[in-house]
């Protein structure tokens, strides 16, 4: 009898966080839905880290870049990263640049340095690859 108490216990706490987790995506996809830049983010994110392959990648560049078109630093720095190594994307280092310098202008440190790295060695630009390394980033 104690037997089938501890498993129905167990079972019962191990379909917690997937239910959890669940509600919590359909919030997220709601929020995203309604224009909330944070949440399109973590959207794009949750796409972008999950193992459904090319159609998953889209799905992150189109959530990634509602965000970063209401200027959500991350947003935009992901966009960045993407379309610099062409996934979810062509590779476009324009696209690149143009979405790192914009998450730069915000003090995104990352995208500083990746910014900076791009000039440096994709367009051979030392005097503004230079700028954006002494430029003092506010956040990591």
């Amino acid at each position: 009898m104690l037997k089938y108490f501890y498993t129905a216990l167990l079972t019962l706490v191990l379909s917690l966080p997937l239910n959890t987790q669940a509600e919590s995506l359909a919030q997220l996809q709601t929020r995203a839905a309604q224009g909330d830049a944070q949440a399109q983010f973590e959207l794009g994110d949750h796409y972008f880290l999950s193992d459904g392959g090319k159609e998953s990648d889209q799905q992150a560049v189109m959530w990634f870049k509602k965000a970063a078109e209401q200027n959500f630093a991350e947003a935009q720095y992901a966009l960045g990263q993407l379309s610099r190594d062409g996934i979810g994307v062509p590779q476009d280092y324009s696209q690149a640049l143009y979405w790192l310098q914009q998450a730069a202008e915000q003090n995104h440190a990352k995208a500083q340095f990746d910014l900076a790295y791009l000039y440096l060695k994709v367009k051979q630009d030392y005097a503004l690859a230079a700028q954006w390394l002494q430029k003092p980033p506010n956040k990591i």
